[in-house]
């Protein structure tokens, strides 16, 4: 379960815990934690940063669809729907997706919507991935309507700043 390369890592500080006799790790991103374990889940600190880099992963990854479908519905405003991505399960330590899905019925906007979240998840450091044909795992996004308007300004400020810092038309 050895994932040195993984992206995530670095971003991640791992702490030793012991609370009432309990040890174990916690993980913490930001300085705010997001990960416990006990020693009797993982008994080393290199298997507590492979688990915690996971989980940053997946978490990094639900805040950037999150992210983009934010900003996919303000440039498309005719747009209220849910955005999800596939990702093999062998990518998971990597900043990697499969695919990006979105229903719509005309299937020329959906194919729009599609390119445009592609590009978008492209400028904030995702990779694409199509090639492979082992099990995958789905994300979706939240509902738009439960974010605060300053966490959506902020998530379109984001998107439109990487794509232009990335030279992509937004």
């Amino acid at each position: 379960m050895k994932h040195k390369g993984s992206p995530f890592a670095d971003e991640i500080s791992i702490k030793l815990h012991d609370k009432h006799g309990v040890e174990g790790f916690h993980a913490f991103a930001k300085g705010e934690l997001f990960w416990k374990s006990s020693f009797e889940r993982c008994s080393n600190e290199d298997t507590a940063r492979d688990l915690a880099s996971e989980a940053f992963g997946h978490l990094t990854l639900l805040s950037d669809i999150n992210d983009v479908l934010i900003w996919l519905s303000d440039e498309n405003p005719n747009y209220i729907g849910e955005l999800f991505v596939d990702r093999y399960r062998y990518h998971r330590w990597s900043k990697t997706i499969a695919y990006v899905v979105i229903y719509h019925d005309d299937p020329v906007y959906r194919e729009h919507l599609i390119r445009r979240a592609e590009a978008a998840f492209s400028a904030i450091g995702w990779m694409f991935n199509t090639t492979g044909n082992a099990d995958q795992e789905s994300f979706g996004s939240c509902s738009i309507s439960d974010i605060s308007a300053h966490r959506r300004i902020s998530a379109i400020g984001r998107v439109r700043k990487t794509m232009r810092s990335s030279q992509i038309k937004d």
